[in-house]
């Protein structure tokens, strides 16, 4: 199964909902994040503010910090090579990186598979709803 780790900017929180003010691209990678989590993909994040220490003991994080500032997080590597830099990948980037498709969750229905839950509605690829997104 493929994994997906997070190098975070200092912030309170993973979700985006901390704070006076939410972030929707915070909100958006938490919610993408926790689908793969749910669906068996090893998922990790680290948050400069309380794992400092982890940037520091990966040296292509710490390289790419040292020559470009906190301004290059997030940072986001897929299978232990390097996605994104400065900003979280797209859904589409993500997706296309683990041989997956997004779905967006439609806003009337608690599940992919429609409002009455009919197993028919469901994704083609047989995917499951989580978070923001199905996966």
């Amino acid at each position: 199964m493929h994994s997906v780790e997070v190098f975070d900017p200092a912030m309170c929180c993973p979700t985006g909902v901390c704070g006076p003010s939410v972030d929707p691209e915070v909100l958006r990678i938490a919610g993408l994040l926790e689908a793969l989590a749910g669906a068996g993909f090893g998922v990790t994040r680290h948050s400069l503010s309380s794992e400092p220490q982890a940037f520091v003991q990966n040296a292509e994080v710490a390289a790419i910090l040292k020559e470009k500032g906190v301004g290059a997080l997030p940072i986001t590597y897929v299978d232990g090579n390097l996605l994104s830099s400065g900003a979280y990948p797209s859904n589409d980037e993500l997706g296309d990186a683990l041989g997956v498709t997004f779905v967006e969750q439609p806003a009337t229905s608690g599940c992919c598979c429609g409002s009455d839950g009919d197993a028919a509605d469901a994704p083609a690829d047989g995917g499951c709803c989580c978070g923001s997104g199905c996966c």
